[in-house]
């Protein structure tokens, strides 16, 4: 033991030993999250299990769906998002506006606002829509003549082309 107290009072160092606790207080939250994220996985909310159900009683070729402000489902579900925006682009272009004030080139077309948005929804396919949240989009979807409204799943918003 005295050994041990004579090594450590020739080579203490106060930088180092506060390196040290830094390096400790960082690496345990840090495990700590890890240890949590691998016990409890991201799980789908009730009506995402539920449009997956609804998707997987449907012909193959009637499973192709949108999904403007959820990632997560496409993600789960290997689906292609159709040439649409982002779910964070959407809320940026649909609640927020950020779009309308940027100068797009000739060359390029991409959504600027709501209205916009809307018109390519009625345009192009899909013929399945999903909301898992609000969005501006459902009223427009709500007053289009090309997609009516189901309430075939509790807790979302569902579109399919008339």
């Amino acid at each position: 033991m005295r050994g041990v107290r004579a090594l450590l009072d020739r080579s203490y160092d106060p930088r180092a030993a506060l390196l040290a606790c830094v390096i400790v207080l960082l690496v345990f939250p840090i495990k700590l999250r890890l240890d949590v994220l691998a016990e409890n996985p991201r799980r789908e909310s009730p009506s995402e299990l539920a449009f997956m159900t609804y998707l997987e009683m449907r012909a193959p070729d009637e499973q192709c769906f949108l999904a403007p402000v959820n990632m997560h489902i496409y993600w789960r579900l290997n689906e292609s998002q159709h040439g649409f925006p982002h779910a964070a682009n959407t809320r940026f272009i649909t609640e927020l506006d950020w779009w309308d004030a940027i100068v797009m080139s000739p060359d390029m077309v991409l959504l600027t606002n709501t209205n916009e948005y809307c018109q390519k929804l009625e345009g192009d396919d899909p013929n399945l829509m999903v909301f898992f949240e609000e969005s501006p989009l459902i009223s427009c979807l709500n007053n289009s003549m090309i997609y009516q409204g189901t309430d075939l799943i509790e807790g979302a918003w569902l579109f399919e082309r008339r």
